[in-house]
């Protein structure tokens, strides 16, 4: 059994979001999804022993437990995502996407088919490109499809998008089970400075991620800093970071406090949409590595 301060900190590992591209012969995923999915397995079977959950219990009941998937051209291996879809659902998670809304409009089946066949939780879209998809469809009406999917759906994105296209007034958008999750946008021109008072705890920010190459982070900004990583799906879990393993990062500390940033008090330009203290806590990271 975990002791009580892990369980206080792996309690936000308890989900995991998996960063997804085609492999180079574009049949498969990196990471491989047969990989992913031994992983999977092998995750579940160690958060389950460490939290005493027995057989027979629900764990995505217990401890609302999900499977996030994201990247780019995440639909075009529908095979594969329907087998990772298939074997998390499996093991008790929920399972989410996140897709531009291109992406989503040109393989729209694809999340179609995983819908009607209880494949997917819940969809997260990315409006940033959605001037481009109103130059080839009725929004209003690809709108009615995204609902007829009966999914609870986010919109990430700058909101001013959102009304640009007349978004906020559809009787469809208010009737239904849209969550909006403003954002300044990848290619946005607004670039705030930092705010007054920055540092906050990471706690609602902690989550396992795992990029390309297979290795894992507490955090999406931490993602691809192989140095930070807390491990590789390859790695026999018990000797990671997740199961107390050695860290360079005091997680407990991250989560409760937040990091200790050198440039807190400097104010300076906005780079990516990460929340701003993320932001600053990679920068800061990489400038030590």
């Amino acid at each position: 059994m975990m002791e009580r301060n892990q369980i206080n900190l792996y309690q936000h590992l308890k989900s995991v979001a998996i960063m997804l591209q085609p492999d180079e012969t574009g049949d498969d995923f990196l990471p491989g999804s047969e990989q992913l999915m031994d992983w999977l397995a092998r995750y579940d079977n160690w958060f389950k022993e460490s939290v005493g959950i027995n057989d027979g219990d629900r764990p995505y009941t217990l401890y609302n437990r999900e499977v996030s998937l994201f990247g780019a051209d995440l639909l075009s291996v529908p095979d594969k995502l329907k087998g990772l879809a298939a074997a998390s659902i499996e093991k008790g998670y929920a399972i989410s996407f996140t897709v531009d809304i291109v992406d989503l409009y040109r393989q729209f089946d694809v999340v179609q088919s995983l819908s009607r066949a209880s494949l997917l939780s819940s969809l997260g879209i990315i409006i940033d490109n959605i001037d481009i998809l109103a130059e080839h469809t009725a929004l209003a009406d690809f709108m009615e499809e995204i609902v007829n999917l009966r999914l609870p759906v986010g919109l990430i994105g700058p909101v001013s998008l959102l009304r640009k296209h007349q978004m906020l007034s559809l009787d469809t958008m208010n009737a239904t089970d849209i969550t909006i999750y403003p954002s300044m946008g990848a290619t946005s021109a607004e670039t705030p400075l930092m705010p007054n008072s920055p540092v906050n705890k990471c706690a609602n920010r902690i989550q396992l991620y795992i990029d390309n190459d297979g290795h894992m982070y507490p955090c999406l900004g931490m993602l691809g800093l192989k140095d930070y990583a807390m491990g590789h799906i390859e790695d026999e879990i018990s000797e990671t970071a997740l199961s107390g393993g050695h860290y360079k990062l005091n997680l407990p500390q991250l989560m409760n406090k937040g990091p200790d940033l050198a440039t807190a008090t400097k104010p300076r330009q906005r780079l990516t949409t990460l929340p701003w203290i993320c932001e600053q806590h990679r920068a800061e990271l990489l400038e030590h590595a």
